[in-house]
């Protein structure tokens, strides 16, 4: 998995429910595709999440707010990232 911190809108990182975890969770899936390896059989997961992170859409800022994560923080994070590896 990807080594990436990414900042919290929370002052405490206090898990009160396992949700907090889940969408923590989703958005790290989302990193591990975005900077995985060009393989073909994997190639696909790795675009569809590379648009993910560019299009800061309303499904991409809920799932960061979901995951307690500031969505304009991860977003330009992962561009950074993203920029690095191609």
């Amino acid at each position: 998995m990807a080594n990436l911190q990414i900042k919290t809108l929370r002052t405490e990182e206090l898990r009160k429910h396992g949700a907090d975890e889940l969408w923590i969770a989703v958005l790290a899936r989302a990193v591990e595709d975005a900077l995985r390896p060009g393989e073909y059989d994997q190639d696909c997961d790795r675009r569809i999440s590379r648009q993910w992170f560019n299009s800061y859409n309303a499904d991409f800022r809920l799932v960061c707010e979901l995951a307690g994560r500031n969505p304009r923080y991860v977003r330009e994070k992962m561009l950074e990232r993203i920029r690095k590896e191609t």
